[in-house]
């Protein structure tokens, strides 16, 4: 919540729409790892579609993956970023995991 506060208030002050990193993400939302490999799809086609599709650019930063959850950081505007997260909330409630 900080890091996305400080990145907005980053385009406030500046007025430049933030594309990745280095820059500070305008949106964070935390995944469930289980969730990540769906959300990115084959290729990378399921995150190329989100990105697409709300605007913006997520990075997905799984160092946290050994405790079960990754975070989604997202660069762009607050608007597409707002509906970066709310597609990324739809599809972690669409997921259903393979049947083994």
């Amino acid at each position: 919540q900080q890091v996305e506060a400080a990145g907005l208030e980053a385009i406030r002050a500046t007025g430049q729409i933030p594309r990745g990193p280095p820059d500070l993400p305008t949106g964070t939302e935390v995944i469930e790892q289980k969730c990540v490999a769906y959300l990115i799809g084959k290729g990378g086609q399921a995150l190329a579609a989100i990105n697409a599709a709300a605007g913006v650019s997520i990075q997905i930063d799984q160092s946290t993956k050994t405790f079960g959850w990754s975070m989604a950081n997202i660069y762009g505007t607050e608007e597409g970023s707002a509906k970066a997260k709310m597609i990324l909330r739809q599809k972690v409630s669409e997921y259903r995991p393979l049947r083994t």
